[in-house]
C-alpha cells in the first residue's frame, strides 16, 4: 500500500483510498484534489488522471475509492457520485456511469432502503450520493459499490479483450446507512460489509 504521508509531500494532497496492484506493480490512490494517481515506484514518476465529472451544478472534488483490476485498466469513484472505468494508454476514462447510487439525502430506516433497492431508474435532484467503496470479486466480471442508498450494487464488467462498459445488475444487497469499505473474502464466504 501506499503511504498516504509520502503521496502528501509528493503531490501536495492527501490520499484518500488506495489500492496495490498483484505482484507488487503500481500502487493506485486517489485523493481529495481530485486526481487518480497510479505510481511507478522504480521510476519514482507517476501518471495523473483527473475524473472531472460534473453532475448539474455539483463538480466532483474528491476520488473516495479505487481499485486495480489489472496492470493496465483501474475503477474510481468519488463525491460526484460516478463510476469510471479507465485505461493507462488514455487520460480520459473509457467508461462513465453517472449518478450510479442515485442522487438525494441518505437512506437511513428499512423502508427507504427497501424502497432503494427496487429502484430501477435513478432519480436526480442535484445531490448525487458519492460512491465510498468500491470491490471486486477475483475470477469473476462483477463489481460491487457501496453509498449511503441502502444498497450495496452489483454491476457486470466486461472480459479483457470487449467494449469497456459497466452494466447494473438488477441484484442488490440491502444494508443501513452508509458503506465505508467493501471486502470479499476468497472462497465461498459471503462479503463483509463495513
Amino acid at each position: 500500500c501506499l503511504d498516504a504521508r509520502a503521496a502528501a509531500t509528493t503531490t501536495g494532497s492527501s490520499s484518500s483510498s488506495s489500492s496495490s496492484s498483484r505482484g507488487g506493480g503500481w500502487p493506485l490512490s486517489g485523493g481529495g484534489d481530485a486526481t487518480l494517481r497510479l505510481w511507478k515506484l522504480k521510476d519514482e514518476s507517476h501518471l495523473v488522471f483527473r475524473p472531472r465529472a460534473v453532475v448539474g451544478r455539483h463538480v466532483g472534488r474528491s476520488v473516495d475509492c479505487c481499485k486495480l483490476l489489472s496492470p493496465t485498466t483501474f475503477l474510481s469513484a468519488g463525491d460526484d457520485g460516478a463510476i469510471s472505468s479507465w485505461s493507462t494508454r488514455r487520460k480520459k476514462p473509457l467508461v462513465v456511469v453517472p449518478l450510479a447510487h442515485g442522487a438525494g439525502a441518505p437512506v437511513d430506516d428499512e423502508d427507504s432502503a427497501a424502497k432503494a433497492a427496487s429502484q430501477t431508474t435513478l432519480v436526480y435532484n442535484d445531490n448525487p450520493r458519492w460512491i465510498t467503496a468500491l470491490e471486486t470479486q477475483r475470477a469473476t466480471d462483477l463489481l460491487f459499490s457501496g453509498s449511503c442508498d441502502g444498497v450495496v450494487r452489483l454491476w457486470r464488467l466486461p472480459a479483457p479483450d470487449d467494449t469497456p462498459t459497466i452494466d447494473p445488475l438488477p441484484t442488490t444487497i440491502p444494508v443501513l446507512g452508509y458503506v465505508n469499505a467493501l471486502c470479499l473474502p476468497h472462497g465461498q464466504q459471503p462479503p463483509f460489509l463495513a
